[in-house]
């Protein structure tokens, strides 16, 4: 069987010493020496090595030599993630985030691109971007709740006044600002602004409940269902109608659940989670202690985002 040049490169990563840079990039200028000069692949493997010994300002050239010179779809995915990798490594973060915005995933590195958007958001001072792009790629990938998540992603996004997040077609990326999750921490805008939702999380089918609206189809092997019971969004700027507007949204939620006749019993069940998720902007919140009390009652977990 032929040993092919990417058989030897394989070799190479399986056996390469971080702490022996002479001997790494002595193994990989043999190889390298193997192409043409010039040659794509061996410049994206040349970076490579630099970047593994922690070489980073020379391996952002060639790393971008290698795209220039039109890497195969399997190596430009990967040159693309080191790239943006390397840069922020460096302290470029802006660049690394240009490269990454609006990248789709693909078969090579999956949402790896995200995960590197996500870190060089947290870089760059924009911890709200970092954790809401982290989100949205790990939303599908969750056997449970990953609509939730994705939702709970996008109304992120309303409380900052972003569009909701749509799967864009690779490549249509349009060069626009939206990266999709851009905050400012010092940014009081979001003041007043509440999102709240009351769910309730199954592995099995509640009938009492069926009335209420499905977060998502019943797809998952295990019987997976997930029931909204309110879903609200409002701004109020006074903290004293505020903390009134939050007790009256939660009291009108409690009270749809309880009109449904569930059996408090089966909401007490280990395989059911009954979820009352806020999202508050700038300032300080009251929840009375009575409506704790009926969140209690139902077996409700209080989520808070502030």
């Amino acid at each position: 069987m032929e040993d092919t040049w990417d058989d030897r490169v394989a070799r190479f990563w399986e056996t390469a010493d971080d702490e022996d840079a002479p001997a790494v990039l002595a193994a990989m200028k043999l190889l390298v020496d193997e192409r043409p000069a010039g040659d794509p692949e061996a410049l994206f493997e040349w970076a490579s090595a630099h970047d593994f010994l922690g070489h980073e300002s020379e391996a952002i050239p060639l790393y971008r030599r290698a795209l220039e010179a039109g890497l195969p779809d399997e190596r430009h995915f990967q040159a693309q993630i080191q790239l943006a990798s390397s840069l922020r490594n460096v302290g470029e973060f802006e660049q690394a985030i240009d490269i990454l915005r609006g990248r789709p995933d693909d078969p090579v590195t999956g949402a790896a691109g995200s995960a590197f958007l996500a870190l060089a958001f947290l870089n760059s001072g924009r911890a709200g971007a970092a954790v809401g792009t982290a989100l949205t790629a790990l939303a599908p990938t969750l056997p449970m709740y990953g609509r939730a998540v994705a939702e709970y992603a996008n109304d992120w996004r309303s409380l900052r006044g972003l569009p909701p997040i749509v799967e864009d077609a690779p490549g249509s990326d349009d060069g626009t600002e939206d990266d999709g999750l851009d905050d400012d921490d010092d940014d009081d805008s979001d003041a007043g602004h509440v999102i709240f939702s009351l769910d309730v999380l199954s592995l099995h089918a509640i009938p009492a409940l069926s009335g209420l609206s499905s977060l998502s189809p019943n797809i998952h092997p295990r019987d997976n269902f997930q029931y909204r019971v309110h879903h609200e969004s409002f701004t109020e700027s006074n903290w004293s109608l505020r903390a009134d507007r939050v007790e009256a949204t939660l009291t009108a939620a409690l009270d749809t659940l309880e009109a449904t006749q569930v059996d408090l019993a089966a909401l007490h069940h280990p395989d059911v989670f009954v979820r009352a998720f806020f999202t508050f902007g700038s300032g300080a919140e009251t929840i009375h202690a009575e409506a704790l009390q009926r969140l209690a009652k139902f077996n409700a977990t209080l989520w808070i985002d502030a």
